[in-house]
């Protein structure tokens, strides 16, 4: 926790110059144009809210085991909502920082947008390679990488020791951790050849994800008593949460929840 509350903030820092610098490349417009450009007939296609729910939930860990981690960690006088609001905002503001330096210079360089994740790993060598000081830039930023990936495993790993070790009081956490450590990396290694990893990766975040998210606000707004519910979420508040936020997570929110679900699974996963 303390290394990332330095690696984070550089890992967001080296992104703002990148962007600055992708920004004075030629061709960079039409990336511009490509983020930018409102394509409104595509709200039409249902896979779309699909995906972006999808997305959403796994870049927020929502219903993932972190939420768990982390919320057990909270003290009583943490705004749980206003957290939460934070997060989603400054997730959203990475992730645009982020397309600012990949979606251009995809096209000033003539690289595929829609090359997917391998474009971390393509497009920003090329861009490092003609920025003063790229090297260092370069060495910092993965390994910020690095520390942002160990930091997504630490709660991963803590809510299964968490487990372990309420079932088995006697070992200790360092023992628990090395063996998930261990065992994670052994399946790990021959996972590593499998070609379908991606869709396997979609029907967890895009489906599975989604439809557990939609199952915790049915329960809390349909089996919780109301009461209950919002004296649980305005728990050290600062702004009191009422009628209108429980109206809408139980009139708005879960209906399109569970409409996205059904539509997805009918669409089924292609694999």
């Amino acid at each position: 926790e303390k290394t990332n509350k330095v690696m984070m903030p550089l890992f967001f820092i080296i992104f703002l110059i990148l962007a600055v610098r992708v920004a004075m490349l030629p061709g960079v417009s039409e990336g511009y144009r490509f983020m930018f450009t409102p394509r409104w007939e595509a709200l039409k296609d249902p896979m779309i809210w699909i995906w972006a729910m999808g997305q959403a939930f796994f870049s927020l860990s929502v219903t993932g085991s972190g939420m768990i981690v982390y919320g057990a960690y909270l003290s009583k006088d943490e705004d749980v909502v206003g957290v939460a609001q934070h997060t989603a905002l400054f997730d959203t503001i990475a992730a645009v920082v982020a397309a600012l330096v990949i979606i251009p210079a995809c096209f000033s360089y003539g690289l595929d947008v829609g090359a997917g994740p391998s474009l971390l790993f393509v497009t920003l060598p090329t861009i490092l390679q003609d920025i003063p000081m790229g090297r260092l830039f370069a060495i910092i930023l993965y390994l910020a990488m690095i520390f942002a990936g160990v930091s997504s495993l630490q709660n991963m790993f803590e809510a299964v020791a968490e487990s372990l070790l309420h079932k088995f009081p006697k070992l200790s956490r360092t023992a628990v951790l090395a063996i998930l450590c261990v065992l994670c990396l052994g399946i790990g290694i021959f996972m590593e050849p499998i070609s379908k990893w991606g869709p396997w990766m979609d029907l967890v975040s895009i489906y599975i994800i989604p439809i557990g998210a939609t199952l915790g606000a049915i329960s809390w707004f349909y089996v919780m008593k109301k009461d209950e519910l919002l004296a649980a979420v305005n728990t050290g508040s600062k702004k009191e949460r009422g009628a209108l936020w429980y109206n809408v997570g139980r009139f708005v929110y879960v209906p399109l929840a569970v409409i996205l679900c059904c539509v997805a699974l009918f669409m089924h996963v292609a694999f």
